[in-house]
């Protein structure tokens, strides 16, 4: 992004009323620092305050295997962890998920941007926590990568245990799918890794302003589920979709009790502020796992 970066860090917090032990690990395991916490005394881990953290990378780092980002929180108690990154006057936050976030196969997402202003981005990363060769696959063609090729809809590379990788795309007139981006895209990898994805300053209407930071750390479809209630925010109408990205051939979808229709792998559909009911609620349900955004 163009916008400056403010504050990164991390918030730890734990149910327990006792002291508990927090390892945190560099990516390959190595110690860094230990930290202790309770329920009534949690505590911010912070990180760096521009680009070059080891949570952030620059433009120069993306889509190349990189030996200096991410950590590993550990403990043999219970914990939350949870990303937290203020780039005025947006912010953004990502809710760690543990050995759930652990997969071999991914379907990643991101907001659908409405407009070519050039500081809207959707970005992927990885880490692998083991070696690993990853396939991405059912890209668009002629979607436009930083400081990488696609080739036949498909990228493809290797990485070592403790190493990251950052992909990114920006919109540009002459770029169209760039607006999709990776939706309906599939990751897959050999060896055990964790993926984060979203949309850094994005925004699906037309105002140049109307703009946020939205990522996660993603969960791989192993864990999927079929059945969801969507509940609806507080943003303009048009701001408040859902995305729901389809894994398996001939999955059937239902919105609220109704048919909305058969879908093949790769395929992703976006359902509009007006199926959520009158309570601000929204019922999806799949007989294939799905994921939602």
């Amino acid at each position: 992004s163009e916008h400056s970066l403010g504050e990164q860090f991390f918030f730890l917090s734990t149910p327990s009323n006792q002291n508990i032990e927090i390892e945190v690990l560099d990516s390959y395991g190595y110690p860094v620092e230990v930290l202790t916490i309770s329920n009534r005394n949690p505590e911010s881990y912070f990180v760096g305050t521009n680009n070059d953290s080891r949570v952030m990378t620059q433009q120069t780092e993306l889509a190349i295997a990189l030996q200096n980002k991410g950590y590993i929180f550990r403990s043999d108690d219970y914990f939350y962890c949870n990303y937290r990154v203020i780039a005025h006057p947006q912010s953004g936050s990502i809710t760690c998920k543990g050995t759930s976030a652990v997969g071999y196969r991914f379907r990643p997402g991101h907001m659908i941007n409405s407009h070519h202003y050039s500081y809207r981005s959707n970005s992927v990363s990885m880490m692998a926590l083991e070696d690993a060769e990853i396939k991405i696959s059912n890209l668009p063609d002629d979607l436009i990568l930083r400081n990488i090729q696609i080739d036949s809809g498909e990228l493809h590379f290797q990485l070592n245990k403790g190493e990251t990788i950052v992909l990114s795309e920006y919109f540009h007139i002459t770029a169209p799918n760039n607006v999709q981006g990776f939706l309906g895209s599939l990751i897959e990898s050999t060896g055990e890794i964790v993926v984060n994805c979203g949309s850094y300053t994005g925004g699906n209407v037309e105002i140049q302003d109307a703009r946020d930071i939205g990522f996660d750390q993603i969960i791989p479809m192993h864990m999927a589920g079929k059945e969801f209630i969507c509940i609806r925010g507080n943003g303009f109408d048009l701001m408040e979709n859902v995305i729901i990205v389809i894994d398996r051939d001939s999955t059937i979808l239902e919105v609220n009790g109704f048919n909305y229709g058969k879908f093949d792998a790769g395929d992703y559909v976006v359902l509009p502020e007006n199926y959520y009911s009158q309570d601000d609620n929204m019922y999806v349900k799949a007989n294939e796992p799905i994921v939602l955004y």
